[in-house]
């Protein structure tokens, strides 16, 4: 991990929720959304509701920068927040890439397309079949 985490394993999951969100209510909204839905959207996740947390902490990804990825790069969408957060843990896809994206959203006020949304999930479902399958409807 690097110097910039915050989360400590003595922390509750809502104290690991404000000490990435550092208050921003949309960061708040993006990380109760994401741990409240992780575990159907990932299933073979060790971390469990915790993914998603500790993934934008070992990003260096807090506050204002949570809510942008979430409502502009990812679309409000926690399916794409988490093609997000196992790409880049999967080495797909860039901590680079996605705070490029941020970036980008902040500056043009827009919903990012530079991420392949898609093609992440179909590399990511190839390794973890039960991944994001919860919302297929043939899924078993």
């Amino acid at each position: 991990m690097n110097n910039t985490t915050r989360i400590t394993l003595q922390m509750t999951l809502m104290d690991a929720i404000f000490a990435v969100s550092e208050g921003n209510p949309g960061a708040i909204t993006a990380m109760v959304n994401m741990s409240r839905d992780y575990r159907k959207l990932d299933p073979q996740s060790a971390l469990d509701v915790y993914m998603p947390l500790l993934q934008m902490d070992t990003m260096g990804i807090y506050a204002e920068d949570i809510h942008v990825l979430y409502k502009y790069v990812c679309g409000a969408n926690c399916d794409n927040m988490a093609i997000i957060m196992r790409g880049v843990q999967m080495g797909l896809l860039s901590v680079n890439a996605v705070k490029q994206a941020i970036a980008f959203s902040k500056n043009e006020s827009k919903v990012n397309a530079e991420i392949d949304f898609i093609g992440l999930k179909a590399k990511l479902q190839e390794k973890l079949p039960k991944f994001l399958k919860c919302n297929d409807p043939v899924a078993v």
